[in-house]
């Protein structure tokens, strides 16, 4: 999960290592809507059980001020339901 708004943790460096993990676990670059929850998407065609997630989010504020290293409410959700994904 990433915000590209996040100054402490740069949205470039997430992506490199989402990049880093797509070719590790050999995926294509196709991609469909993963979960009901945020803006998750799964690449397909990946190794076998070894899928790559991948959840950009744009929730910047907390308590009414604005701090984009957060993660979404959902996020402990969408994190649980992945490893329950896993065999």
């Amino acid at each position: 999960m990433q915000n590209p708004e996040d100054n402490l943790s740069p949205y470039s460096a997430a992506v490199t290592a989402r990049d880093q993990m797509l070719r590790q676990n050999i995926c294509s670059d196709k991609t469909v809507p993963y979960g009901s929850l945020g803006n998750c998407v799964k690449y397909t065609e990946c190794q076998t059980d070894a899928p790559v997630i991948w959840c950009p989010y744009s929730e910047s504020y907390t308590n009414g001020k604005y701090y984009p290293h957060l993660r979404p409410d959902y996020a402990g959700q969408l994190i649980w339901d992945f490893f329950e994904s896993l065999d």
